[in-house]
């Protein structure tokens, strides 16, 4: 606040904005709260030039499956192919690009916004591709 600019980037999820079956409401809630941390914050920090935002993530590969949905990655890698627009499970540099750019210059008229990073999955038309 002293130095009178800035910036901040929250994570939150797609299940913040619509929830989740499959995660749990205790995921979807916290996930919610990162929403409404980001725009409580952004309207707050603005007057000392300082800028937050938010991503919600689809799912991306970490390594790790879906953590608490007991979904291993070759089950989310099927489920993206049938239901994510742009057929493919998000890596964690999809993700990064967007936080480098939110974090960046380019960035520098937007605060308090949600952006999906999810390869259309939140599309009402997702894709009807058989999964094999």
């Amino acid at each position: 606040m002293a130095q009178r600019g800035g910036a901040m980037v929250n994570l939150s999820s797609g299940a913040g904005i619509r929830g989740s079956i499959s995660a749990g409401v205790q995921y979807s809630a916290s996930k919610a709260g990162s929403i409404g941390l980001t725009k409580g914050l952004a309207a707050d920090l603005a007057p000392y030039g300082i800028r937050v935002n938010c991503i919600a993530p689809g799912v991306i590969d970490t390594g790790l499956g879906a953590p608490g949905t007991g979904w291993t990655l070759a089950e989310l890698k099927r489920y993206a192919q049938r239901d994510v627009a742009l057929g493919r499970v998000g890596e964690a540099e999809d993700i990064a690009e967007v936080i480098v750019f939110l974090l960046s210059d380019g960035a520098r008229f937007m605060t308090g916004e949600v952006v999906v990073v999810d390869g259309g999955a939140s599309l009402a038309h997702r894709r009807k591709k058989e999964v094999e």
